[in-house]
């Protein structure tokens, strides 16, 4: 087993991580998960892959001022990964610091702005913030990439159901459901 593995390589931070892997993606068990990625990092402190893993598991656990700490950690080591910036930009919005978790979407975007699934985040932050016209207009962009896309169906009808669009926000509605 792994464990046996780990007792004879205690210095190699891929099998640590692959144990973090095994209780993060396949288990579930995100609590779990920490102690092998920290693990991990310990003997290479540069893991890009522990690291994101360990604020992933962080964040799910409820602890998301960590996640949000190793995610802008993750993004000076190699500021071009989208996941990264997605994922701090959700952090920030839940926290409701919207402004900043704008400036992270749209760095995401500058690096891969065919993203329809970062594109509705952006959307629906802009839609928790009040900006409404704003979010319409990032929504619909997320649907021109993604048609098919439930999620940004419904952000924006919720949108522009916020905007008194009362006719259009549910045709946006009756979008998601299909």
């Amino acid at each position: 087993t792994l464990n046996t593995i780990l007792k004879i390589f205690p210095d190699n931070p891929e099998l640590w991580s692959t144990m973090g892997d095994i209780y993060l993606v396949n288990l579930e068990q995100y609590a779990d998960s920490i102690p092998f990625f920290e693990k991990a990092i310990e003997n290479d402190n540069q893991d890009i892959h522990s690291l994101v893993n360990l604020a992933f598991a962080y964040d799910k656990t409820g602890q998301s001022e960590i996640a949000l700490d190793l995610y802008r950690k993750v993004l000076e080591i190699n500021p071009s990964l989208t996941d990264a910036w997605n994922k701090a930009a959700n952090i920030l919005t839940r926290a409701g610091q919207y402004d900043e978790a704008d400036m992270m979407y749209d760095k995401a975007l500058e690096i891969d702005p065919g993203n329809a699934f970062v594109m509705n985040n952006k959307g629906y932050a802009l839609f928790l913030a009040g900006k409404f016209q704003e979010s319409v207009e990032t929504l619909q962009k997320a649907i021109s990439i993604d048609p098919g896309y439930s999620s940004a169906w419904k952000n924006l009808g919720a949108a522009l159901n916020a905007m008194g669009k009362n006719e259009e926000a549910q045709a946006a509605y009756a979008k998601s459901d299909k």
